[in-house]
């Protein structure tokens, strides 16, 4: 009886507890549990948003790096090619290609040359400056003053004759490009009317020496020296009416 009566004290301590407040509370807990999931639900989403967004940042950046590289090494190309690159010659790609032509044109052209003026003139290519972008300057050799010096400087009829040298010198190096590929027919227009007799001489002889294979060379001229000395001609003739008559002498 004694231990009954200590259980009923103590219940009678006991605050009374009312199955309402109790049910409310449960809901609130179940509420309140409902909104931490959805809030780590929605966290979770974002961070695999997140990762897929780093990973992508890690493929870009590798790309970029790629790139980076590739741009480098073209861009390199490109200032090349434009002749921008600093400490070196200013010359452009275009212009590098025609000078490596030109220079063997050149070659070709000196030994014409150098023959018809008696071993004194060479061509050359003048030397580029670091801020030149021309690169197709021509000067001349004079082996026998000792110097170079600009094409310009010389007299007309070496002029004639450095151009009929270019000229041939064009024909060779191409025949030389083309594998065997011939050139046979040159036609020469005027030129020699301002020629000393000496250098006259000279340049028929080169163009005879030519013309002696199975090139055929033609000369296109008044002077009256050259139709002396050149068997088979073309003649263009005025007549009274004001038109032309043609004769052919072989």
């Amino acid at each position: 009886a004694g231990a009954v009566q200590n259980l009923e004290s103590q219940l009678k301590s006991q605050d009374e507890y009312s199955l309402e407040e109790e049910q409310e509370k449960l809901e609130q807990k179940m509420m309140e549990k409902k909104q931490s999931e959805e809030a780590i639900e929605f966290l979770n989403h974002k961070i695999q948003a997140n990762e897929a967004a780093l990973d992508g940042v890690r493929k870009n950046f590798t790309l970029y790096s790629q790139t980076e590289e590739e741009y480098k090494w073209k861009n390199s190309l490109y200032e090349t090619a434009c002749g921008r690159i600093s400490g070196k010659s200013k010359m452009k790609l275009e212009t590098f290609v025609q000078a490596s032509y030109f220079e063997r044109i050149i070659r070709f052209a000196s030994i014409r040359f150098m023959k018809m003026s008696c071993g004194q003139y060479e061509f050359l290519r003048k030397a580029e400056n670091l801020s030149d972008s021309k690169g197709l300057e021509l000067e001349v050799r004079d082996h026998w003053g000792g110097s170079c010096r600009d094409a310009k400087t010389l007299s007309g009829g070496e002029q004639f004759l450095a151009s009929l040298s270019l000229a041939l010198g064009l024909s060779d190096a191409i025949q030389s490009w083309a594998g065997g590929i011939h050139l046979d027919s040159m036609f020469i227009d005027e030129g020699f009317g301002s020629l000393s007799s000496d250098v006259l001489k000279t340049a028929v002889d080169t163009l005879t020496s030519v013309s002696s294979g199975n090139k055929l060379v033609g000369i296109i001229s008044h002077v009256e020296e050259l139709r002396q000395r050149i068997d088979r001609q073309v003649v263009v003739s005025k007549t009274k009416s004001g038109g032309s008559s043609v004769s052919i002498s072989v």
